[in-house]
């Protein structure tokens, strides 16, 4: 009986490491969780419509712009900086404003290859130089050679590219986490957890609030 119990513990641990939200601080509510997939639907039809006809630009925010200059203020990003962009999408417009803005080189990354061929044409349409658009995944993309990182909000899995970035980052690294309005308490009780700092706060105008983050021993 006692092996039995004693196996059957080994088992449920076992699930329990495998489950990557499993953690005493990063536990998304099913609302917050319901939010980020929907949210992540809908930018991703709408990345997608954009990067193949101009004509739907009016369906993006007209103020999405002046957030990414909020950020690249909040982060002091120049024109030195190497720029890491996760979750880029179809229509890379944070890059895009980056790169216009302050000539800084920018790797724009998404895990879906639909995605990144779509914004590689738009890239190339639109003549734009100092944009990489790349696949890959940023639960296992090494972040060390970057100044700046942005993780976009609909990132999923959340937990994961977070300990993945705060693990392969450098530590002078500028990190801005985009966070959705309703999942922003858990999100912000695990970056605290990983022994990085909340430097500073903004809620720019879209819909989403930003993190500037840098590790401890920076």
């Amino acid at each position: 009986m006692k092996a039995k119990y004693a196996y059957k513990q080994r088992t449920n641990l076992m699930k329990i490491r495998r489950n990557a939200f499993v953690h005493p601080l990063y536990v998304e509510s099913r609302q917050e969780k319901l939010m980020r997939v929907k949210n992540y639907v809908y930018w991703y039809i709408i990345d997608m419509m954009i990067a193949k006809k101009d004509v739907f630009l009016k369906l993006y925010p007209s103020n999405f712009e002046k957030s990414v200059e909020e950020e690249i203020d909040m982060a002091s990003i120049s024109k030195n900086d190497r720029v890491l962009h996760i979750g880029c999408g179809s229509y890379p417009i944070t890059a895009i404003v980056i790169e216009k803005i302050t000539g800084a080189f920018v790797v724009a990354l998404d895990r879906k290859y639909a995605a990144v061929e779509l914004a590689e044409k738009y890239r190339k349409d639109k003549n734009i130089k100092n944009i990489k658009i790349e696949y890959g995944d940023g639960i296992k993309y090494s972040a060390k050679d970057f100044d700046v990182i942005i993780i976009t909000s609909i990132v999923m899995p959340r937990k994961e590219v977070l300990d993945n970035i705060f693990k392969t980052s450098n530590r002078n690294c500028r990190i801005i986490c985009r966070e959705l309005d309703d999942a922003k308490n858990s999100s912000k009780r695990y970056i605290l957890f990983n022994g990085v700092i909340i430097k500073r706060k903004i809620k720019p105008g879209g819909n989403w609030i930003s993190y500037l983050i840098t590790k401890r021993n920076s």
